[in-house]
């Protein structure tokens, strides 16, 4: 199988395809023996692997090894051999590197400010205010962006992210979008969503909107702090949204700047 399949299987289950790409790789999981059972491996280690527990991790890693192998018998015992080709299963043995050198940096107290910044941030409160300007008779740019919100409100991360990557966005839109992979990456705990988050509303910190420059920077404070490699860049906007007291989120930052002094 070449890579680039594998490439795309993994940005599908990221749904950061877009729906023309989606439709395709649905065509091909549902006929291609090969890609259906690369398609699942991967799908089931994301499952399994969601719990952070180290003893309970390794049991999970044993589950999908068990559910993607196949019983031979010989002679005198029996044994199991993997199906699937070995190239799909170094991958998943790379993923088990991965996560238990992120359990470790976690066991070892090496903080990037993710647990202090995610407890301020709240889509639901940022955007509680409903439709701006004559509610009366909201454009179809605001029903439109009402309908987005409302979807990010419920969880619907895929439909909104689909709908926005398929248009022309302004910065507000971006915005969203940006809020959309962010509660993604929230909810799932995947890394890549809140890079790509980053990668969206990173141009925005040009904006001569001073909201949307601000809720920028709050942005990438939140895709920064789940990133070990982003720490730099975390305490440095961080300190910078701090200097600010007219700046929107400046109490949030004073909250999270004084519980990762704790």
């Amino acid at each position: 199988m070449s890579k680039d399949i594998h490439d795309k299987l993994q940005e599908y289950l990221d749904g950061s395809l877009s729906p023309d790409m989606r439709s395709e790789i649905e065509n091909e999981i549902k006929t291609n023996l090969e890609i259906q059972k690369e398609y699942q491996l991967l799908k089931d280690i994301e499952t399994e692997l969601g719990n952070q527990d180290l003893e309970v991790f390794k049991k999970k890693l044993s589950n999908v090894a068990k559910k993607h192998s196949e019983s031979v018998g010989t002679k005198n015992q029996s044994r199991k051999i993997f199906s699937l080709p070995r190239r799909v299963l170094s991958i998943a043995a790379s993923i088990a590197i991965l996560v238990a050198g992120f359990l470790w940096v976690q066991s070892n107290n090496q903080s990037t400010g993710y647990d202090s910044a995610l407890a301020y941030y709240d889509f639901n409160e940022l955007y509680s205010e409903g439709l701006k300007g004559d509610v009366g008779n909201p454009s179809e740019k605001e029903m439109e962006r009402k309908e987005v919100i409302d979807k990010i409100k419920s969880k619907e991360y895929n439909e909104v992210i689909e709908l926005l990557n398929s248009t022309s966005l302004d910065e507000n839109e971006s915005l969203l979008l940006g809020h959309a992979y962010i509660s993604k990456g929230i909810s799932e705990g995947k890394l890549g969503h809140f890079k790509t988050a980053i990668l969206i509303v990173s141009s925005l910190l040009q904006s001569e909107n001073i909201k949307v420059k601000e809720e920028t920077e709050w942005l990438l404070l939140i895709g920064y702090s789940k990133d070990v490699e982003k720490e730099a860049e975390f305490n440095q906007l961080l300190n910078s949204i701090i200097s600010n007291r007219d700046h929107i989120f400046y109490g949030k930052a004073v909250k999270v700047k004084e519980q990762l002094n704790r």
